[in-house]
C-alpha cells in the first residue's frame, strides 16, 4: 500500500504543485504583514489552517484515479445536485456578508458554497463534452448544456454575487470552445447573453451592483476622467489605485506601517483587494514575481494537458485554466479600474477558507490526471 502511494507520487508534477502552494504562501506573507500592522494575526492563523487543509486535500485526491468520474453519470449528477441543494440552502439557513447572502456560518468559520460548486462545474461539464464532443454541433446539447450552467449561476447571482456568477458562466463558455462549438452557436449565445444583461440590468440587479458598474464607467464618460463622488461611490476604486501606484519599484517594505492598506484607507485589502495591498507592499519586483508564479503554474497544466490521453482529462485541466486564470484577470482589472468592482477573490492569494480549499482540490484533480496518464 505504502510502496503504491509513493509510485504514484513520483509520477505526479511536483513543480505544478509547489508553484500553486507558493502562491499561496505569498499570500500568507501579505496576511501576517498586515496582522502584525493591526496587532491581530488571527486572519492570518485562520488562513494558515486553511492552506494545510487544501495541501492535504491535494495529496489525498490526487491518489485518486478522477478519470472514473468520466464514467460515473451518478456521481457527477449526484454532486450537481448537492450543489443546486446548499446553494438554495442559503436562502433560508446562509448568512448576509456584506449584502451579499452567500455564506455558511459555524462558530467563527464561515463557508462559500459557490467555490466548491466552481470544482463541480469543471467536473460536470468535462464528463458532458467529452461524451458529446463529436455531436456538440446539436444545439439541444448546448441548450442541455446552458440549462446545467444557468440554473446554479442563476441562484449565485440572486445572492447576489454577480462576479462569482460570471466566473460560473465563464467556466462553462470557455470549456465549451475547448470541446469545439461552432462559430455560430457562439454567436448567438453571446446575444442571448447580451440580452439576458438588459433584463437583469432593468429588473434583476440591486442598486449598490449598478452603482459599482456606473461608478466603473465615470472616469470614461466625464470629460474630466475623474469618479464623481470621489468618497463616496468611487473611494474603493480610487484607494485601490493609489495603493497599486505607490508602490513604486521596490514597495513601501513588509514592515512599513504608513500605508493604504495598514492604515485602513484601502477596503477589503485582504480578500478583494490584495493584489493592490501586494503592489503597496512589494512593488513591480514583487509583482512580476506574482504574474511569474501564475505563469509557470499556466505552464505545468499545458504540459499536463499534452500529456494526457483523453478528453475529459484535457477538458479537466482547461476548465481549472479557466478558474485560476479568469479569476485572476477580473480581480487584477477590478483593482486597476479595469473592471467593476465584482468582490472576486485573488486565486491563492485572498483570504477564504473555501477559495483557497477548493482550489487545492483542483490542485489535487489534476494531479491524479497526471498520475494516471503517467
Amino acid at each position: 500500500m505504502r510502496e503504491n502511494i509513493f509510485k504514484n507520487l513520483k509520477k505526479s508534477d511536483p513543480w505544478f504543485f509547489l508553484f500553486s502552494a507558493l502562491l499561496s504562501i505569498f499570500g500568507l506573507v501579505v496576511l501576517y504583514s498586515l496582522g502584525i500592522a493591526q496587532k491581530d494575526l488571527s486572519l492570518f492563523k485562520k488562513q494558515l489552517i486553511f492552506f494545510l487543509i487544501g495541501i492535504f486535500l491535494a495529496i489525498f485526491l490526487s491518489l485518486l484515479d478522477f478519470r472514473a468520474v468520466k464514467e460515473s453519470s451518478f456521481f457527477v449528477f449526484f454532486l450537481y445536485l448537492f450543489s443546486i441543494l446548499i446553494l438554495v440552502g442559503l436562502f433560508f439557513l446562509g448568512s448576509t456578508i456584506r449584502g451579499v447572502r452567500a455564506w455558511y456560518v459555524f462558530g467563527g468559520f464561515t463557508f462559500q458554497p459557490v467555490e466548491i460548486v466552481k470544482i463541480v462545474y469543471i467536473l460536470l461539464f468535462a464528463k458532458y463534452f467529452s461524451q458529446r464532443h463529436i455531436e456538440l454541433y446539436h444545439k439541444e446539447h448546448i441548450i442541455l448544456s446552458a440549462i446545467y450552467a444557468f440554473l446554479p449561476a442563476g441562484l449565485v447571482f440572486l445572492q447576489p454575487d454577480f462576479g462569482s456568477a460570471a466566473i460560473l458562466i465563464m467556466i462553462w463558455l470557455g470549456m465549451m470552445l475547448i470541446a469545439g462549438i461552432k462559430r455560430k452557436h457562439l454567436l448567438i449565445m453571446i446575444a442571448i447573453g447580451i440580452v439576458t444583461l438588459l433584463i437583469g440590468w432593468n429588473f434583476i440587479l440591486s442598486p449598490y451592483q449598478k452603482e459599482r458598474i456606473t461608478t466603473f464607467l465615470q472616469p470614461y464618460l466625464n470629460p474630466q476622467g475623474t469618479y464623481l463622488d470621489p468618497s463616496g461611490s468611487g473611494y474603493h476604486i480610487l484607494q485601490s489605485i493609489i495603493a497599486v501606484g505607490s508602490g513604486g519599484i521596490f514597495g513601501k517594505g513588509f514592515n512599513a506601517p504608513y500605508t493604504q492598506a495598514k492604515l485602513g484607507f484601502l477596503p477589503e485589502n485582504h480578500t478583494d483587494f490584495i493584489f493592490a495591498t501586494t503592489c503597496e507592499m512589494f512593488g513591480f519586483v514583487g509583482i512580476f514575481v506574482l504574474f511569474l508564479l501564475f505563469l509557470l503554474i499556466f505552464w505545468r497544466l499545458l504540459k499536463i494537458a499534452f500529456v494526457s490521453k483523453d478528453n475529459f482529462s484535457k477538458l479537466v485541466i482547461g476548465g481549472f485554466m479557466i478558474l485560476v486564470g479568469g479569476g485572476a484577470f477580473v480581480n487584477i482589472a477590478m483593482n486597476v479600474g479595469l473592471l467593476p468592482i465584482t468582490g472576486v477573490p485573488l486565486p491563492f492569494l485572498s483570504y477564504g477558507g473555501s477559495s483557497i480549499i477548493s482550489l487545492f482540490m483542483g490542485v489535487g484533480i489534476v494531479e491524479s490526471i497526471k498520475i494516471n496518464n503517467s
